[in-house]
């Protein structure tokens, strides 16, 4: 299996019992559906949207490569709770905060055959005006390995 598809199946998975408990209600690969005026795209709040950046790759010996994925998952909500102390509605807000660390609880130690554990890297706030959208970003890196199909090629030795 390839990477970013063994990545994007790994996550899903990770990311499914979120969805049966209701917590989340959309998981789908990050194809620019936040930035669509379209509003009949079928995405239902909250939603995480997974980006699988480039993986860079070394090559190893036997046709075996290494390499550094890079993953971010797009948490996106339109809450437009009060969240500050006093707020009749503070609780939806915190609920928030719960998800968030739920998907990072989930994902911490997803691993694959392909890749190893993966490690929180950068976790951020995105200003983001579509909607009123409330947008967190949570990135990951993971270390890759998986032989290449090999080459026909023809060896030349010497002798005679």
């Amino acid at each position: 299996m390839k990477t970013r598809k063994e990545l994007y199946q790994e996550i899903c998975t990770k990311l499914e019992p979120l969805v049966t408990s209701g917590a989340l209600n959309f998981v789908d690969l990050n194809k620019g559906q936040l930035s669509r005026p379209d509003k009949t795209y079928p995405i239902t709040f909250p939603s995480v949207l997974i980006q699988t950046d480039a993986v860079r790759y070394s090559h190893m010996v036997e046709n075996r490569v290494e390499g550094d994925a890079t993953v971010t998952l797009i948490i996106a909500f339109n809450n437009y709770n009060e969240s500050f102390v006093g707020a009749a509605n503070k609780q939806d807000s915190e609920n928030l905060l719960d998800l968030l660390d739920s998907i990072i609880e989930a994902m911490i130690y997803t691993r694959g055959d392909n890749f190893t554990d993966m490690h929180l890297s950068q976790e951020q706030f995105l200003p983001y005006t579509f909607n009123g959208l409330n947008v967190h970003q949570i990135t990951f890196t993971t270390n890759t390995y998986h032989k290449l199909k090999e080459n026909a090629t023809i060896r030349i030795t010497s002798g005679a």
